[in-house]
């Protein structure tokens, strides 16, 4: 049996599953668990204690609930921030173009006796360097994608958009590598100015309950002809033109979004686009990729739930492969 580990920046989810002799996941999540604690906690007490003491309680919580015991655990599989630089165990992030052996190539499995007795594997983020556009980073996301592209079956070059606080726009040529990361801030910049700003009495909360499309187009227009800030300053104007609440936020998340769309004219044009996350931001993205012509799928929402869990034991598998274990 495996227990997975998701951290990212507020948050951290462990997941027991059922593998076989050859490290491949044979079951839905068994249990699970979550914990509002992230690297942002570390952060601000300058310790990494809080992690540790988070994965520790988790992984006792998941044995205790299911009657085993340490033995009864293979590894416990970290993606995400636990591997970076404010994580509990720094691995420097693999430098694009990376695969999924890269990746493998590049985790470490050790043992950390201060939260548990079962080896933990470290799987470490991937970055792109160069110019500022292409000076990347990112952390967990890599196994998503490796699950995702594994559940659906993809094969060859794609892109995939993972929306979410930090959206990300990834490329994958033909050879199965990352070879291209486009990130934006639409996620905490729309809760920064819907929870902070006067337009907090324009727009409703959630700010997308439901999709309107020519408010999305309508919002993207305006940004993409006089710029954000002017577009955002119209979205409290909107009620004396008629417009409701939920027209108002359609209207701001078309012009927030804009720019992300525009991120995807620095990727390919001549392979599939893929879009994971959850709802109703995967419906969002769709819409808004449709709206600018570009044909998507929707990634199946239970794929995208465990996905980073799917990536990271494929990750875990190569590595026993790549050190002769299997």
């Amino acid at each position: 049996m495996l227990i997975t580990v998701d951290c990212g920046t507020t948050n951290m989810r462990l997941r027991l599953y059922r593998s076989d002799a050859d490290c491949n996941i044979i079951s839905a999540p068994l249990d699970e668990t979550k914990y509002k604690t992230g690297v942002r906690d570390a952060v601000r007490v300058h310790s990494d204690n809080v992690l540790k003491e988070t994965l520790a309680l988790g992984i006792r919580e998941i044995l205790e609930r299911n009657s085993l015991t340490e033995s009864d655990i293979e590894a416990v599989v970290c993606s995400g921030t636990l591997s970076s630089h404010v994580g509990i165990y720094h691995i420097h992030h693999v430098v694009m173009p990376t695969a999924l052996c890269d990746t493998a190539a590049h985790s470490e499995l050790v043992r950390m006796p201060e939260v548990c007795g079962i080896p933990i594997l470290f799987i470490p983020g991937v970055k792109g360097t160069g110019d500022i556009m292409h000076t990347e980073v990112m952390s967990g996301e890599e196994c998503e994608l490796y699950g995702i592209a594994d559940r659906m079956g993809i094969d060859g070059a794609f892109t995939l958009l993972l929306p979410g606080s930090y959206n990300k726009i990834i490329s994958v040529n033909g050879n199965g590598e990352i070879e291209l990361i486009c990130s934006s801030i639409s996620g905490e910049l729309t809760a920064a100015v819907s929870e902070n700003t006067l337009l907090r009495r324009a727009v409703p909360s959630p700010v997308i309950r439901v999709i309107i499309p020519e408010m999305l187009k309508w919002g993207a227009e305006f940004a993409s002809e006089w710029g954000l800030s002017p577009a955002m300053s119209k979205v409290w104007v909107l009620q004396r033109l008629g417009k409701d609440q939920d027209e108002a936020g359609n209207f701001l998340m078309g012009a927030i979004l804009e720019g992300d769309m525009r991120l995807m004219s620095a990727l390919p044009k001549d392979q599939p686009v893929y879009v994971g996350g959850s709802s109703p931001l995967r419906e969002l993205f769709l819409e808004m990729l449709d709206i600018y012509g570009i044909k998507a799928t929707g990634v199946d929402p239970e794929v995208a739930r465990i996905a980073p869990n799917i990536g990271a034991v494929k990750v875990y598998r190569e590595y026993k492969k790549q050190h002769g274990l299997i």
